[in-house]
Parts: structure tokens; C-alpha cells; sequence
């Protein structure tokens, strides 16, 4: 799968939320002030209990799978700065946008230890002996 880098997550959030167009280059104080704020915002989700690692994510290193809505996500942070929205709409935005990422972050198991695992919940519940055991 593809990784992007932090400057890649950088010039992409600039991108939608229009502050520069698809084929431009950023002011170099605007691209400068975007990357910091997108690394403090990162190490923040991370302090926040947000796994990147399930997906081979760091900032650096960035997989396909996050791109968008890491940008997404931090255009809701960068955006009231260059007055795309205000503060309310931004703060809104970054908590939807971190419960969709709280979701993909998440490992999936594969589908033979789901399997597994509900047969052994399903034999539990109708074991006689167990059902023994609470006097019935």
C-alpha cells in the first residue's frame, strides 16, 4: 500500500480546504505554520489514545487508508485560522472526525477467530454443566 509523508498530508489539507489551489505551491510561512500545527494535532490524538500503529501510520509515514480523513481531520484544526470556518464548526469537526479514526484504527480480526470465538461464547451459554452449576 502506498505511505505519504507529512509534507504530502500537508500540501493535501491545504488543498481541500482551498487555501491553495490543486496546482499550486504554498507560501512557504503557510506551509511552514499548516505542518506544525498537523504535528501537534497528531502527537495530541496519539496522547489521546488514537493507535496509528494498527496501520503501519506514523507522521511520517502516513497509509492510505488515513489520508483522507487525517486531512479532513486536520483541516477542522487549520481551518478557522485561514477562516474557512469558525472555532465552534472546527471543534465540531475535529470530534467527528477523531470518532470516524477511533474506528478505523481499530484491528479487525479475521474472520475464522470471530468464528471461533462465537462458537466458544454460543458453547458456554448452552453448556449443561455450566448450567449446573448456576442451580437451574
Amino acid at each position: 500500500m502506498t505511505q505519504y509523508t507529512l509534507n504530502d498530508l500537508t500540501l493535501r489539507t491545504m488543498r481541500d480546504l482551498n487555501i491553495i489551489a490543486s496546482d499550486e505551491q504554498p507560501d512557504a510561512t503557510d506551509f511552514a505554520y499548516v505542518k506544525e500545527t498537523i504535528q501537534s494535532e497528531f502527537a495530541r490524538m496519539e496522547a489521546d489514545g488514537i493507535d496509528f500503529s494498527n496501520h503501519g501510520t506514523t507522521i511520517d509515514s502516513i497509509n492510505t487508508v488515513l489520508l483522507t480523513e487525517l486531512s479532513r481531520r486536520m483541516g477542522f484544526a487549520i481551518g478557522p485560522t485561514f477562516g474557512v470556518m469558525d472555532a465552534a464548526t472546527g471543534q465540531a469537526g475535529k470530534e467527528a472526525s477523531e470518532n470516524i479514526l477511533r474506528r478505523l484504527v481499530v484491528p479487525v480480526k479475521n474472520p475464522e477467530l470471530l468464528n471461533i470465538e462465537r462458537a466458544a461464547r454460543g458453547a458456554r451459554i448452552r453448556d449443561p454443566i455450566i448450567s449446573q452449576g448456576n442451580g437451574r
